[in-house]
């Protein structure tokens, strides 16, 4: 059933609140951090394409899907080894993760359009350096008070949640990328530190 509108927009709003907590417990470190993120990523495949031979732009949306539920370093590892596999015949493929995600990555070394997913797409045009794209990972979801022991799926609701992000950022004034980025290292900082994640319910 769908939501009724005044339901979606207090969503949105309540989203954007936990995400506006974050933001005001975040450092000023990690807003310069923040800031600088999606350069510094762009900076690291970029890195990698010249001594490989690829495209940056190819590497970048190949770098997005590698992300997919790891880490950075993971993704940029991977890339490295994918990077080097295309740029030759007779390689063998490497072992990076799971065969439909390295099967992805690889197609989009190869110029294919294989970016798959909202969220997906948003982080490869925030590398390559579209301030207004609004990535929603598993992190940003724990950020806006998402608990999949006590929550709904998000599945479905990307636009929702793309919203809520969008809107907090235009109320403190920062670009998107910039805002998601500070959130994104504050929470996942605060995890570690804490062994779990405040709650934001």
């Amino acid at each position: 059933m769908a939501r009724k509108p005044n339901g979606r927009c207090n969503e949105i709003h309540r989203h954007c609140a936990a995400l506006l907590e974050w933001w005001n417990e975040s450092s000023k470190e990690q807003r310069e951090r923040g800031a600088q993120w999606y350069k510094d990523a762009y900076a690291e495949i970029d890195n990698a394409a010249i001594h490989c031979f690829t495209n940056t732009e190819r590497a970048v949306k190949a770098a997005a899907v590698l992300s997919q539920r790891k880490s950075w370093k993971h993704s940029i590892d991977a890339l490295w080894k994918l990077c080097w596999y295309v740029s030759a015949e007779g390689r063998e493929l490497p072992s990076v993760g799971l065969n439909s995600v390295t099967d992805k990555a690889v197609a989009c070394l190869r110029g294919e359009n294989a970016l798959s997913g909202p969220k997906v797409e948003a982080f490869a045009a925030a590398i390559l350096g579209d301030k207004s794209a609004a990535v929603v990972d598993v992190w940003m979801l724990r950020a806006m008070g998402w608990n999949k022991n006590h929550s709904p799926d998000p599945g479905g609701m990307y636009d929702d949640l793309a919203m809520a992000l969008k809107l907090a950022a235009y109320c403190v004034r920062v670009p998107i990328t910039d805002f998601q980025a500070t959130v994104w290292l504050a929470i996942r900082e605060n995890w570690r530190s804490n062994g779990r994640a405040k709650s934001r319910t």
